[in-house]
């Protein structure tokens, strides 16, 4: 029988105490990124503290996730899936517009056009550039959520999609 070893008190805070550092090296190791010393800041303080001011929230998602360097990476990308997918209808377009207005319907500023219109275009983008998924029930509420807290929906799509 499989039996976990536990660990002591003091084990425990020397992780606890270490953890921002930690954080920080398992996030440089997963993306190869060297931190600004602004951006570990960030970092250092929502691993100690919790979730940050959401100005703060919002920067140390694009940095985490890797949006920041597929944006980077891929400028205008975002707009030429916006335009494609006009040209060439979604097939998960239909699905897509039935479930926008059941995203958080008790959140007023989830009810307006403008933001059903941006969530529509973010899961229309995922669904056009991933063929293999489309769409499922259920991505409304996290692409809402991740633009909720981004409120661009470039940056928005990007974290959805990584």
């Amino acid at each position: 029988m499989f039996t976990r070893k536990r660990n002591s008190v003091k084990e425990v805070s020397e992780i606890k105490g270490n953890w921002d550092t930690i954080g920080l090296e398992l996030l440089h190791q997963k993306y190869k990124h060297d931190f600004t010393p602004s951006e570990k800041n960030i970092i250092k303080d929502m691993l100690r503290e919790g979730p940050p001011p959401l100005q703060y929230r919002q920067k140390l998602w694009l940095i985490s996730s890797g949006a920041a360097r597929e944006i980077n990476n891929n400028p205008g990308y975002y707009k030429k899936l916006l335009e494609y997918s006009k040209i060439i209808p979604c097939p998960s377009e239909n699905q897509i517009k039935l479930d926008l207005r059941r995203t958080f319907p008790e959140e007023k500023e989830c009810m307006t056009e403008t933001f059903l219109e941006r969530l529509k275009n973010i899961l229309i983008c995922y669904s056009t550039r991933n063929t293999s998924v489309w769409y499922c029930q259920g991505m409304n509420f996290i692409g809402g959520r991740i633009l909720l807290v981004m409120g661009n929906e470039e940056q928005a799509f990007w974290i959805f999609i990584q």
